[in-house]
């Protein structure tokens, strides 16, 4: 169960920064750089996985990679996934969230802290 938000900026998107806001927007929201792990009894609980980011998928001519469609496996990966489609003067930035990690008012923050981090990065 995944739900988009789409982002459309003007001009070239800084692969650098996105990287650093990405990271530093996940950061701030434990769950979202958590996976599902199961005990040795069976149980399922959350594992903060410090060493996992989430997946940033770079479009610059094409369709999106076959990875960006599937449903993300909570137990191998993080539940937040990035697509930049690039085109010459514009971007469209797609953030892909697993609802088990965030809401819609969780998301919101998420994408707070990304634009303003990435913003910051960018600015002269």
């Amino acid at each position: 169960m995944v739900f988009t938000v789409i982002i459309e900026v003007a001009g070239t998107v800084d692969r650098d920064a996105l990287h650093d806001a990405v990271a530093f927007a996940t950061g701030r929201n434990p769950l979202c750089l958590s996976t599902v792990t199961t005990d040795f009894l069976g149980r399922k609980f959350w594992s903060l996985e410090h060493d996992h980011q989430p997946e940033i998928y770079w479009c610059d001519n094409g369709p999106p990679p076959a990875a960006w469609s599937r449903q993300p496996d909570l137990n191998d990966e993080v539940g937040v996934r990035v697509l930049v489609e690039q085109q010459p003067d514009q971007a469209t930035i797609t953030v892909k969230f697993h609802h088990a990690v965030t809401d819609g008012v969780g998301s919101g923050q998420w994408i707070d802290d990304f634009l303003v981090r990435y913003a910051t990065l960018t600015s002269p």
